[in-house]
């Protein structure tokens, strides 16, 4: 068991690099779903754990198979190649339907069969095996074996037909060809999977990574996505009722879904189809104290340890906040935040008493001196997530820093915004400018029933669907950030 001074953190922010993911994943209830099988799109701001769900679900047990596809570096040039200006969908099926199929075929327990025996020589013969990288799936050198889907007997066994009713009798084509006999052909790959694929496993395929190429303007890229979501939710459907336990999960901020154009589905897809990573829900009340305690634990090598037992205090400054809840209000409810302000203490900890001090408890000096290095992390942290949807974000908390207090009148930002408006790229109103900051939960507005007694301000990352109120009668930055501000715990006058 290591002493406090010796711990050299409690994980890293980023599910890539974080060393103890393996053994402290938090099973919340968001995960529930999506190993229940009832939703295909996983939502959440930046940090929400998306990727540590992926990475997690990599590990599971022997019969269940994942393939993780990260779009890190792929070659958007030959996916988008597929489509020629008609459905950005049917480039996304195919390579759902091919990965689906190279799971099935690499899944020794499925019982061979004539479809199983088709996919094996479609794949082997047009890849040369069935380890097929993310960027070979449209590679022009490569010739498509269509004829070895059907045996070169055409498809109509498969209850496939091409325009007309006429039997479809694929030929080996040129990857180039693609786009023209693409529906067919994902017809049949569909036709196959279902037939072909053991009912006793579970096939996972999860696309991550998507947000690489996010850029504000970029149609290319919101057209694509708008593709996947649009395929993820037609092989949901296909499999839905088959009984094989086929899972195509698409994992995306909810910033960049909110920005996509899916006429007629949208709200539809919102409302049936998707997990909120939404740790602010009550389903999720706690969950940030147990992944903590996992890692408390791990990290000190002690089984028994609470979070209680880390802090000599359980109260915390003049509100008497519980050192729990001191935490979360400067979070946005994320993993991510809370494994940060954690760091933090430790090193605040460390820098106080020394590695080799017998202390075992994080003081109240601790907790509130790392505010000031947290708050730099979530300024930047912003930054991250939304330059690319405001471009004149800095100048935003700039006039947030011009005003001097943490609650304020709509009035003192207007003097702030009045010093800083000839230098706006895009003539933003100063009512528009804090709405965007609600948007980003940088700011809060104040409830109308509120009273000094008992103030209480509504912030997005709280209340998610809780529309903005620019009549209220004050706003408040939000606790994480108003120390880097440098601003005081005032009242508006």
């Amino acid at each position: 068991m290591l002493a406090l001074g010796q711990v050299e953190d409690f994980g890293k922010i980023d599910a890539k690099d974080d060393e103890l993911l393996k053994d402290c994943f938090e099973a919340h209830p968001g995960y529930a779903k999506i190993r229940a099988n009832s939703r295909f799109l996983v939502l959440g701001r930046k940090g929400t754990g998306k990727t540590a769900i992926c990475k997690h679900l990599d590990r599971e047990r022997y019969d269940i198979f994942t393939r993780l596809r990260d779009f890190a570096d792929y070659d958007w040039q030959r996916h988008e190649s597929t489509t020629l200006g008609g459905r950005p969908s049917e480039g996304w099926k195919y390579l759902m339907w091919l990965n689906l199929a190279i799971m099935l075929l690499q899944d020794g327990s499925t019982p061979k069969s004539e479809a199983s025996e088709r996919l094996l020589d479609f794949v082997e013969a047009t890849y040369g095996s069935l380890d097929v990288a993310l960027n070979e799936t449209f590679d022009n050198s490569r010739t498509l074996r269509l004829s070895r889907l059907t045996g070169g007997v055409g498809v109509g066994a498969w209850g496939i037909k091409a325009e007309g009713g006429a039997e479809f009798k694929p030929e080996d084509q040129p990857m180039g060809r693609l786009p023209f006999v693409i529906r067919h052909v994902n017809a049949t790959l569909k036709k196959l999977v279902l037939l072909a694929s053991n009912s006793t496993s579970t096939y996972n395929l999860l696309f991550d990574e998507l947000d690489r190429d996010f850029r504000r303007g970029n149609e290319a890229y919101l057209r694509r996505l708008e593709g996947l979501v649009e395929a993820g939710l037609e092989i949901f459907r296909d499999v839905r009722g088959s009984g094989k336990k086929i899972q195509c999960r698409v994992f995306l901020r909810t910033d960049i879904f909110d920005v996509l154009k899916l006429p007629s589905m949208k709200n539809k897809i919102r409302t049936d189809h998707v997990v909120d990573l939404d740790w602010g829900r009550p389903e999720f009340r706690g969950t940030l104290r147990s992944l903590m305690e996992k890692r408390f634990r791990k990290a000190l090598g002690n089984k028994a340890i609470t979070w209680d037992d880390m802090f000599a205090v359980q109260l915390v400054g003049p509100l008497g906040r519980t050192t729990y809840e001191f935490i979360l209000d400067h979070t946005l409810l994320r993993p991510r935040d809370v494994i940060q302000f954690c760091n933090g203490v430790l090193g605040c900890f460390k820098r106080r008493t020394g590695s080799s001090s017998a202390e075992s408890k994080f003081s109240e000096e601790d907790l509130i001196s790392a505010r000031q290095e947290y708050g730099a992390y979530l300024y930047r942290e912003f930054f991250d997530e939304a330059e690319e949807h405001f471009p004149d974000l800095s100048k935003y908390l700039e006039m947030l820093k011009a005003v001097p207090v943490q609650k304020f009148n709509p009035e003192h930002f207007d003097i702030a915004y009045s010093d800083w408006r000839a230098a706006l790229t895009e003539g933003q109103s100063a009512a528009a400018i804090l709405q965007h900051l609600y948007s980003l939960s940088i700011i809060g507005y104040r409830r109308a029933d509120s009273k000094y007694s008992d103030e209480r301000y509504c912030f997005r990352y709280m209340e998610p669907d809780a529309p903005f109120n620019g009549a209220a009668s004050a706003f408040k930055v939000h606790e994480g950030i108003a120390a880097f501000l440098e601003q005081s715990r005032g009242r508006p006058t």
